[in-house]
């Protein structure tokens, strides 16, 4: 199973690569974007994140477990570095990731790279067994113990849509679907998340 989900990554992240980025004609004639009183008005995912180079969001699902909450930073059109912190039932988890965007209209794929820790150190907790990541993942000693920390390194790929104008320019909402490789059972887990993050 974990063969065929890679090999399903590597299908989708080729198809990504390769999908032309969607255009979209300025309301400005040509300019990049254009400012008025109440909104904002952008004419590709790259020219916002160029703008807006901060971003906050919350996740449901994915490297952070059950919820996550997430902060974005711009440091270029393209590319990004995200930090997270989330929790699920029993643990709690961190995470640092680096995310390449492709351009496009509204919607624009995306793949992201990252690392994320989940732990838990209270005595004798088995809410474990409501996580089917855990489950798979906990030696049988941890399960017993209730104590545990263990470490994915994850490769994502998702799509996200962007508003790129009006009053609500800078949200956005994201799907996406990932391999979670637990480091040191060598275990690779397919996962998925939806999200959204307000970008400023």
């Amino acid at each position: 199973m974990a063969q065929r989900f890679l090999a399903l990554l590597l299908m989708i992240w080729f198809l990504l690569i390769h999908v032309p980025a969607f255009s979209a004609e300025s309301m400005n004639s040509g300019s990049n974007s254009v400012a008025n009183e109440s909104s904002m008005t952008y004419s590709s995912t790259l020219k916002m994140r160029e703008s807006l180079r901060m971003g906050a969001g919350a996740s449901v699902g994915g490297q952070l477990g059950l919820w996550g909450l997430n902060a974005e930073l711009n440091f270029e059109d393209e590319n990004s570095a995200i930090a997270g912190v989330g929790a699920g039932p029993g643990y709690r988890s961190v995470q640092l990731a680096w995310k390449h965007s492709f351009d496009g209209d509204y919607l624009a794929p995306y793949y992201s790279v990252g690392y994320s820790h989940w732990y838990n150190s209270d005595i004798s907790n088995d809410q474990w067994k409501e996580s089917s990541i855990l489950r798979r993942v906990l030696t049988a000693d941890e399960k017993r113990k209730g104590q545990y920390g263990t470490d994915f390194v994850n490769v994502s790929m998702g799509l996200q849509y962007n508003q790129l104008s009006g009053d609500f320019y800078g949200f956005s909402c994201y799907a996406e679907i990932m391999g979670m490789y637990e480091i040191k059972r060598s275990q690779l887990i397919p996962s998925g998340a939806i999200g959204s993050t307000y970008y400023f």
